[in-house]
């Protein structure tokens, strides 16, 4: 290739009717190997790593994007492209299923909510939110069809039902110039991902007044910033321990200051069933201000104080047995049933630790403590 240093290598087609044929790339800071002067680059979904690559220097990032301060959470479970597609053509119904959760966080001030998905789910994805929700307007968007729009600025909330993938296929060519190193070109394409999705929820004008982002995707995108409640909608055998472990890393927190655990102080953590969130969001409002200073810092999510604690809830009804099994398995107590009166009749719920420690909580908080809720639950070896 002479004095250019550049990039080549052999494209193959699988598609035997195709010839095979080579190309050559040449670096773009090649061309201009004579100019030391300051250059700067104003891409709002680049990266440092494609610019320092182009031009062969070492870029200084400076973030230009506005802070998001909106309300914002995360239905967790996988809908990219190919699942998506696949659950589209083998069980629609389920679709609706994870629409349906996506709504419980709508506020009733949400009346123009924009559905941001995959092309082909568009029509699809609309049908089913008109259908749950006939009283409010709907528009769509897909990933990759969105760049400037600006018509939508007015929407009240944005639910993206999916996630934008990189089509590294199509994208090879741009990729194996900028990086020889496979390890770089993955990060590349995920970042070329994220900043679409970034674009995408951005339709609406989330850092202009009082928006909602509803967030249906695998994992949330930190550049968004902090949660504020995250529904686990994941089946079982595509749950991972990360949101379970979030759960009980607070919940132990709360044992570890307060010597007990009950599914009412799970509760009081933001900790319960999708079904629960109307009574969760008024129970943390009260307890919020009390058990902030032990339960939120620390939780590895932010050092500033939040608006309000992140809501986790969960699908599975025995989501509380578990963690307070677990509770039991760590520290030395006694095991309980407490007596819950929270729901339409009295029921007895797993609970674990010290009653003396739950009569001091009591008090100290001005609840009335009644003996008669609580009974020991002995081992079956005992």
């Amino acid at each position: 290739m002479g004095e250019n240093h550049g990039f080549s290598y052999v494209k193959i087609n699988l598609n035997s009717k195709i010839e095979t044929s080579m190309f050559q790339f040449v670096r773009v800071y090649k061309d201009i190997p004579k100019f030391k002067g300051q250059i700067v680059v104003l891409d709002g979904t680049g990266s440092k790593a494609e610019v320092d690559s182009l031009f062969n220097r070492d870029f200084e990032d400076v973030p230009g994007r506005l802070k998001i301060a909106c309300e914002k959470t995360l239905v967790k479970i996988g809908m990219g492209k190919v699942k998506a597609k696949r659950i589209l053509g083998d069980n629609p119904v389920y679709l609706k299923s994870i629409a349906r959760a996506a709504i419980t966080h709508l506020r009733p001030k949400d009346q123009k909510v924009l559905i941001a998905t995959h092309m082909f789910m568009e029509g699809h994805m609309l049908e089913v939110f008109q259908e749950l929700l006939p009283e409010r307007t709907f528009e769509t968007i897909h990933f990759y069809g969105n760049r400037g729009i600006n018509t939508f600025k007015d929407f009240d909330s944005i639910i993206c039902f999916g996630g934008p993938g990189t089509n590294q296929a199509v994208r090879l060519d741009e990729a194996m110039i900028l990086f020889p190193d496979n390890k770089d070109r993955l990060k590349w394409f995920d970042q070329k991902a994220t900043a679409e999705l970034i674009q995408t929820v951005q339709r609406v004008r989330l850092s202009f007044g009082d928006k909602n982002l509803i967030l249906v995707h695998r994992k949330w995108i930190p550049e968004l910033g902090r949660l504020n409640g995250l529904i686990d909608a994941r089946k079982g055998s595509d749950k991972t321990v990360h949101s379970i472990e979030k759960a009980y890393q607070r919940a132990k927190k709360f044992y570890k200051v307060y010597g007990f655990c009950t599914i009412e102080a799970l509760i009081a953590l933001g900790i319960g069933l999708v079904s629960q969130k109307k009574l969760i969001e008024k129970v943390t409002v009260l307890s919020y201000r009390h058990l902030y200073r032990y339960i939120i810092i620390g939780d590895d999510t932010s050092k500033t104080r939040p608006s309000k604690p992140e809501l986790l809830l969960f699908q599975r009804k025995n989501f509380a047995s578990d963690l307070i099994a677990r509770l039991e398995a760590e520290f030395v107590g006694q095991r309980y049933e407490k007596k819950v009166h929270a729901w339409k009749s009295s029921q007895w719920t797993r609970a674990y630790g010290s009653i003396n420690a739950a009569k001091i909580f009591y008090r100290v908080f001005g609840k009335p403590f009644n003996p008669e809720d609580w009974r020991k639950k002995y081992n079956e070896d005992e």
